[in-house]
């Protein structure tokens, strides 16, 4: 963004709150906790369960994801579910998702 400066009435180049925010959001993407599919270290991971439908964009992360986690040793388990993207959002009326949600319990009293 370009501003001018009063005192002296040139223009300057400096950030403007909506590129501080896009600064914030780089600094965030090297936070395993924001975008854990970027970290090389992986110590203090707890274990996993990942679900993933077959008809969703991001199986491919979820899938990858655990077996990263496994390469180094971690325990992660990985759930494909015959659904699609969001299919778990809709577990009201769907039985699919309950019974993922029920895995998923399961998987956190182990753990």
């Amino acid at each position: 963004a370009v501003v001018s400066t009063q005192s002296t009435g040139e223009e300057e180049m400096m950030p403007d709150e909506g590129s501080l925010k896009k600064i914030e959001l780089v600094k965030d993407l090297a936070n395993y906790y924001f975008m854990p599919l970027h970290t090389r270290d992986l110590r203090g991971v707890p274990p996993a369960y990942v679900t993933v439908a077959t008809a969703d964009p991001l199986m491919d992360d979820g899938v990858w994801w655990v077996r990263y986690m496994e390469h180094f040793g971690l325990e992660a388990k990985l759930s494909v579910v015959q659904q699609c993207h969001g299919f778990m959002g809709h577990y009201s009326r769907n039985g699919a998702a309950r019974e993922e949600l029920m895995r998923i319990k399961e998987f956190i009293q182990q753990h």
